[in-house]
């Protein structure tokens, strides 16, 4: 299935433009008696056998070791991410002609991803979903600020295994992958 929007080439030196395959993966992480953790990456490779799954930090842990973190793909995210990574005029024009990208893209991942459930030894509840995505992203910084943080996201900015984040400028290809 393929999903585009043309090459835009504008961008500061903040925002790298880069061509990549990914697993867009959500790790969903159901605490008893609490509201749920979702947690967002994008890994070129995926192996879900390397998740640690003792508790809620091991796994969290263990699955950005080999995944770079990817806000929540909504609107307010996406329109933030574009006028700062093209600026101001370039970005506010892109995001009128395209005002419905990220749902787009949001509906087209749930259709084609692949769910696995597991169970931490501390007893909480685990559903890994698992898109791959294909297309043009934007590599910045974990601690740039127009980056903004869902409230059922832990805090990145501890997390010590993320480094940068990446952000879809335009997917091309989104297609269920093997588990």
């Amino acid at each position: 299935m393929l999903f585009g929007t043309g090459i835009i080439k504008a961008q500061t030196s903040s925002c790298l433009l880069e061509k990549e395959t990914f697993y867009y993966v959500r790790v969903s992480i159901y605490p008893k008696n609490n509201y749920p953790v979702l947690m967002d990456g994008l890994s070129r490779e995926l192996n879900l056998n390397d998740m640690k799954l003792q508790n809620e930090d091991s796994l969290i842990t263990s699955f950005y070791r080999n995944a770079y973190y990817t806000p929540d793909l909504n609107a307010d995210n996406y329109a933030r991410s574009v006028t700062y990574c093209m600026g101001d005029s370039a970005g506010s024009q892109f995001i009128h002609t395209n005002p419905l990208l990220p749902y787009t893209w949001i509906n087209n991942i749930e259709k084609h991803t692949q769910k696995k459930k597991y169970t931490l030894l501390t007893g909480e509840q685990v559903v890994i979903k698992v898109t791959r995505i294909e297309g043009r992203f934007w590599k910045m910084d974990k601690n740039n600020s127009v980056i903004r943080h869902s409230s059922n996201e832990r805090d990145i900015s501890k997390i010590s295994e993320i480094t940068n984040c990446y952000l879809p400028q335009n997917i091309t290809s989104i297609c269920k992958p093997k588990l």
